[in-house]
C-alpha cells in the first residue's frame, strides 16, 4: 500500500491549480459588489476582530470561530478587500475538493475521480 500522502496524483494537483487560476483570472470576483450577504458579515466580522473586539462576546456569530480568525489574519497579510476575502474562500473551496478526492482514493474507490469530476457534481453555489 503506498504511503498516505500519495493519494493526490501530480496531474491531479495540477489540474486543480489550473482550475483555481482560471478561476482567479476569468472570474469578475474582484468586480462584483456582493455574492452574499454573509461576505458582508464575515468582512465585518473580521475587521471587528482586528480592531480587538471579542468574538461571542461583543460581536453576534452563529458560526465557530475559524473562519472568521483565519480571514482577519489573511485580510492582515494580504490587504483589507473584499477580492482577498473571496481567495480565500476558493482556497479552502479547493481544499474541500481536495479533501473529497483524498477520502475516495484512500477508500479504494477505483478509479478514484479527478479533482475537477467534483466540479460537475457539486452545487453551483461552490462554482460562482
Amino acid at each position: 500500500m503506498k504511503s498516505a500522502l500519495s493519494w493526490l496524483s501530480r496531474w491531479g494537483s495540477l489540474l486543480l491549480i489550473l482550475v483555481m487560476l482560471l478561476i482567479v483570472f476569468t472570474s469578475p470576483f474582484r468586480d462584483v459588489y456582493e455574492y452574499s450577504s454573509d461576505e458582508g458579515r464575515n468582512l465585518l466580522r473580521a475587521g471587528l476582530i482586528a480592531e480587538g473586539y471579542p468574538l461571542y462576546t461583543a460581536i453576534w456569530n452563529d458560526q465557530p470561530p475559524l473562519f472568521p480568525a483565519v480571514l482577519q489574519l489573511w485580510l492582515k497579510v494580504f490587504g483589507a478587500s473584499a477580492a482577498n476575502g473571496r481567495l480565500l474562500t476558493l482556497v479552502f473551496s479547493c481544499g474541500l475538493v481536495l479533501a473529497f478526492y483524498a477520502i475516495i482514493k484512500s477508500a479504494g474507490g477505483k478509479p478514484a475521480p479527478s479533482p475537477p469530476d467534483f466540479c460537475f457534481c457539486s452545487p453551483m453555489t461552490l462554482c460562482r
